[in-house]
């Protein structure tokens, strides 16, 4: 009989702090073109840092390295005995060379030369896939003192034009402090049934399949349950991923799971905020009878929590947070489809259009330009538009917000008002219809100088402008809405009657006096508004949390997955 470990695990994406004390020393290249002072390079070709990794092709069989370029902050060897990275070695289709072994040298701050004693090799394993290595550098003698640069030499008996890629490289410790639950990063709402439910439960189609359920105030969502009679275990499996579906705010990352001892039903918000909530009604055919939610007549008898945020000081180990159907789809026991990918060159919190820069013009405005003693002075210039601004809030609906998260920068492609009055808006939408602004700001806003020695002064005319908003806290969720007030904006391909894009227009500045109906969507495409916001943290990593619920030594656990792209595309001219 085949038992699975896993089948009563409460696997949940991690809420775990970043530990400084772990890592001493990282650098991840996570930006096109930097190569983060790894500008060091002997007998190697072909530098470069783009999606999110280093990437080098050998031009030597050996003797061919890299490392930082100037010293870093000296690390404490004697804490500090692990070298973690993860690298990617593709041999030349030409190699007949064993291809087995790297190594690694260093200098401290008493022994500034780089040579054989104070060296550290590593196997190497030349299978073309992503592999972690965890080098134990406490194993030689000569790890002692402040470690402060490196040089790593990728393969010692490989090929001329062997191609290797680096992901990350840590110094640091194993000793990692781990706890299911973080005092710093804020709690989520939640709702905690009243009543225990042991053993099996039966769901019967049409009886007790349906839980209405609201999470962060977002509006009632009734979830059907799947017709099975289940343990308590599974049946919470199941709303989990009934509510997962919703895919919008806290729903997204929702849990259920039992609590105290296995005995109670309850369910979680995947927001971790003040305003975090989750309610639990009555209705028709409902399950929250028999899961201890509710009484005979309908009344709520468990216990209600609010939310709290995350401490002003917590950054979570991963910025990424696996959803709840993410996490499901890793441990369903289908190996022929990706449970979710990771892209390092992908914002986490994006929203909007990501190509608004190379949208058409297709406006319709009035441009002044005024120019003494020239021919130009008092022409007026008239461009097609669509829409046309003039006073109205546009919101895209093609985008909305990817994540939750912190928003950095908010770009615009079209034409502000010329004296100020052009704004960024974010709203949330409520289950019912209604949409509230959550933020706003002035967008587009120029100063024109007149220049005393003649010349022209022009008014706004169309153009990409962008907000940095990185300084105001500008937090959104997954599912929120970007829009603009008083812009006119480019609207698509070519001279389109209507735009490439599926938005409200709203007369006048939507939002300012509280949340409102939404009305019927304009416009019809897939494109977008040519508006977009993103953060700045990207998809670089993820860590679950596994709770077996009990103590169980586990020698090796193993994950696998394989790239989506297996040959780099490097923009030469960039």
């Amino acid at each position: 009989m085949v038992y699975s470990i896993l089948s009563e695990a409460r696997i949940r994406h991690s809420v775990a702090p970043k530990q400084p004390d772990v890592i001493q020393y990282q650098v991840v290249w996570d930006i096109n073109r930097d190569l983060k002072d790894w500008t060091t390079f002997v007998n190697m070709d072909i530098i470069g840092a783009w999606g999110g990794f280093l990437f080098g092709t050998k031009r030597a069989s050996d003797n061919s390295y890299i490392g930082p370029s100037g010293d870093f902050t000296a690390v404490d060897a004697l804490v500090n005995d692990r070298i973690f990275f993860r690298m990617k070695y593709d041999q030349h289709p030409n190699s007949n060379e064993p291809t087995t072994w790297g190594k690694i040298t260093w200098t401290t701050a008493g022994d500034p030369l780089f040579d054989e004693p104070k060296t550290q090799t590593f196997e190497v394993i030349a299978d073309g896939r992503w592999h972690l290595y965890e080098i134990n550098m406490g194993e030689n003698s000569n790890w002692v003192g402040e470690i402060n640069r490196v040089r790593f030499y990728p393969c010692e008996d490989g090929f001329i034009n062997d191609e290797f890629f680096l992901g990350f490289f840590e110094i640091g410790t194993s000793a990692f402090d781990f706890s299911f639950d973080s005092d710093v990063a804020g709690a989520a709402g939640f709702a905690q049934a009243g009543r225990s439910v042991l053993g099996s439960t039966v769901i019967e189609k049409g009886v007790n399949d349906k839980l209405i359920v609201n999470i962060d105030n977002y509006g009632d969502v009734q979830i059907t349950l799947t017709p099975q009679e289940v343990t308590s275990f599974l049946l919470a499996r199941d709303i989990s991923l009934q509510l997962g579906k919703v895919a919008i705010g806290g729903y997204i990352r929702a849990e259920c799971f039992l609590a105290e001892g296995g005995q109670f039903f309850r369910i979680e918000s995947g927001t971790r905020a003040t305003d975090s909530s989750v309610v639990i009604k009555d209705g028709s055919s409902s399950a929250g009878r028999d899961l201890g939610f509710l009484d005979d007549v309908g009344f709520f008898i468990g216990t209600k929590g609010t939310g709290s945020d995350p401490s002003s000081t917590y950054e979570p180990l991963s910025a990424y947070k696996p959803t709840t159907l993410e996490i499901m789809a890793m441990f369903d026991n289908d190996d022929t489809l990706a449970a979710f990918a990771l892209d390092p060159s992908a914002y986490i919190v994006q929203g909007g259009n990501i190509n608004f820069d190379v949208i058409y013009q297709n406006l319709k405005t009035e441009v002044i330009q005024e120019g003494r003693n020239t021919g130009l002075q008092g022409a007026k210039f008239e461009l097609t538009q669509i829409p046309a601004g003039n006073g109205s809030t546009f919101i895209d609906l093609n985008h909305p917000f990817s994540d939750e998260g912190k928003v950095d920068k908010i770009f615009m492609n079209g034409a502000p008002d010329r004296n100020g009055g052009s704004k960024w808006k974010i709203f949330r939408p409520s289950l019912d219809g209604q949409l509230t602004l959550i933020h706003e700001g002035l967008m587009g806003v120029k100063d024109f100088i007149d220049d005393p020695n003649g010349g022209l002064v022009g008014s706004p005319i169309p153009d990409i402008f962008s907000e940095d908003v990185s300084t105001q806290d500008i937090f959104v969720r997954r599912g929120d809405l970007l829009g603009v007030f008083n812009v006119g904006l480019h609207s698509g391909s070519g001279a389109s009657i209507k735009p490439d894009a599926l938005f409200y227009e709203i007369e006048g500045d939507a939002g300012s006096d509280g949340p409102f109906t939404a009305p019927p969507p304009s416009g019809a495409g897939e494109a977008g508004l040519p508006i977009y916001a993103h953060g700045t943290l990207t998809k670089n990593r993820a860590v679950i949390d596994i709770d077996l619920q009990r103590r169980l030594n586990i020698d090796q656990m193993t994950v696998t997955g394989q790239e989506d792209r297996v040959n780099l595309e490097y923009n030469l001219g960039a």
